[in-house]
């Protein structure tokens, strides 16, 4: 099951994760630009890790998956 969140780029994580489709993903991050506008610059939706998403870690760039690898 493909898992999304929205991913704040000023914080460098998630804002809020387990939208399980892309369109619930999309409504809430319209939901957060309606309720402040500068958000929209700031917020992206991002799929997590399918893996290591429980851990609220992106797809690209997952922390534990880098870890695995230098292993």
């Amino acid at each position: 099951m493909i898992e999304y969140g929205l991913w704040t780029k000023s914080d460098g994580g998630f804002v809020e994760t387990q939208m399980y489709s892309k369109e619930e993903a999309e409504r809430r991050l319209a939901h957060y630009v309606e309720m402040d506008a500068e958000n929209e610059d700031d917020l992206s939706i991002v799929q997590l890790c399918p893996e290591h998403g429980y851990l609220d870690q992106p797809k690209d760039g997952c922390e534990m998956c880098a870890a695995d690898e230098e292993d």
